[in-house]
């Protein structure tokens, strides 16, 4: 299932990776001034995964085994693996302190950005490298609600860094901020379409450009409007690291769309393969493992991170790369593994700051405990899950667990009611009748006639054709249809 993952304002760092290139970080000209019977019911996590036998971390062989391309595959992966080696040099220059501060920001450790930020501007003072870090932090705190360290920042800014680029950069910063707040998205966009244009061919002009393309995706969810301006911004700086952050950044949105799976597992891998810059590079190989685990090639997104975690244990984006491996693992059956990473992925920084994929490392945890017969803990997770389910279909879902979990519990009035909620939150959705089906289950379990009728009319009206409605009511209730062409 495709994951909404709506970039906590990450923004306006991204694309000031500009500062990443040597010669992007050498100080510049002055510009000009500018612009989701009992016994009956399915599994409590409504999963199409396999209950594989085994809870033990496949060995390399079993893998194997599991699917005849695999070792063709492996060995590619193990290159595209050791692409990355040495990404994570010590942080020696304002360089590697900015993508360091990227790799935080990608994985939603924004504490730690604003520290790398910060540690930027102390061992560079009075360079535009740390002026710029200042307005990124303060925007940053703004956007976690801490108004007071940013306006402290902000003012630091304008006393002690007058170049005028920088000062534009910091007023266009927190002009954007109440912007976006406000939700006043035209005058965002006219914004950065003035500071792009005015400032042209400099760090500040990458910068704009590349966060119209951030405003549409992050903050409106118009993924299909991002994309023409990360192809702008593309266009207008080419073979430059503006051009390779766009690409990975329309892969996020073709991923993020409504779209057939196999299209961002191309591109993530095109883009993997263009791009030079390492955290890109993570970015699009993360990526890649999201889309194969959600189009079930469960094994080869396990292997993709299961090799990226064995070579980058400590790397920013290892609790990410832990979330996308517990999903695969639960899909493969592999339940230590996929509990392990889901409960270390609670214990980040993501978690706290409530990542997308939070929801299923509850839903992995759910899953463990309900097997284990722990049903009150279960719903616990279950009821977690529902809070932070970034769709509404992943949220029916999870409060369909509840009502499992109740019904364990004997709560059979409680299920019913939440079997009856889940199909509202998955209205029109694939799974609506299974819910419906599941909450006449209960009710008549609970012997509950009134309520069982209610259900069962509503199933009949809502999904006349479906299989379930057929069962319950015991015979079709749509005539079949009729032979199409020009048969007899």
């Amino acid at each position: 299932m495709a994951v909404t993952r709506h970039i906590f304002a990450s923004v306006l760092v991204s694309a000031f990776a500009l500062g990443v290139c040597a010669p992007l970080w050498a100080e510049i000209s002055p510009s000009p001034e500018p612009t989701q019977q009992i016994a009956k019911l399915p599994d409590p996590a409504h999963t199409d995964a396999p209950r594989a036998v085994g809870s033990q971390e496949p060995s390399a062989e079993t893998v194997s085994r599991a699917a005849g391309d695999l070792p063709a595959r492996g060995a590619e992966t193990r290159k595209e693996i050791a692409q990355l080696s040495g990404r994570y040099p010590p942080a020696s220059s304002a360089a590697d302190l900015m993508e360091l501060a990227l790799e935080c920001d990608w994985s939603w450790d924004y504490a730690g950005k604003i520290d790398v930020l910060l540690q930027l501007a102390t061992a560079y003072p009075g360079t535009s490298a740390a002026g710029r870090a200042l307005v990124l932090a303060a925007r940053t705190d703004y956007e976690l609600g801490q108004r007071e360290e940013a306006e402290a920042l902000f003012s630091r800014v304008r006393a002690e860094y007058p170049d005028a680029e920088i000062q534009v950069f910091a007023r266009a910063a927190a002009e954007l901020g109440v912007l976006v707040e406000a939700k006043d998205f035209a005058r965002a966009e006219a914004l950065l379409i003035e500071v792009a244009e005015g400032w042209s061919g400099t760090e500040l002009g990458r910068w704009a450009a590349l966060q119209l393309g951030v405003l549409h995706r992050d903050y409106m969810d118009d993924y299909q409007g991002a994309i023409p301006y990360y192809q702008a911004a593309a266009a207008a700086y080419p073979d430059s690291l503006v051009a390779e952050e766009a690409e990975v950044s329309i892969a996020d949105c073709i991923a993020w769309s409504d779209t057939h799976l196999s299209e961002p597992q191309e591109v993530y891998r095109s883009a993997f393969e263009h791009v030079t810059n390492s955290r890109l590079k993570t970015r699009a190989l993360l990526g890649l493992a999201d889309m194969l685990s959600e189009a079930r090639d469960a094994i080869a997104s396990y292997e993709i991170v299961a090799e990226f975690l064995d070579e980058y244990p400590d790397s920013p984006a290892a609790p990410i790369a832990k979330a996308i491996r517990s999903y695969a693992a639960s899909q493969l059956g592999y339940f230590e593994v996929a509990v392990d990473d889901a409960a270390s992925f609670l214990d980040t920084p993501a978690a706290r700051n409530k990542h997308p994929w939070l929801h299923y490392a509850y839903q992995v945890l759910a899953q463990d405990a309900f097997r284990a017969g722990r049903v009150q803990q279960a719903q616990d997770y279950f009821t977690l899950q529902s809070e932070v389910a970034p769709e509404s279909a992943l949220k029916a879902r999870a409060i369909a667990g509840i009502g499992h979990c109740r019904a364990a519990l004997g709560d059979l009035r409680g299920a019913t009611a939440a079997f009856i909620e889940a199909a509202d939150a998955a209205a029109g959705a694939d799974k609506q009748g299974l819910y419906l089906y599941e909450a006449v289950c209960a009710a008549g379990a609970a012997r509950d006639l009134g309520a069982e009728r209610l259900i069962m009319a509503r199933m009949i009206e809502e999904a006349p054709g479906s299989y379930l409605t057929s069962r319950l009511v015991g015979y079709d209730l749509l005539p079949p249809a009729e032979p199409s062409g020009g048969g007899q």
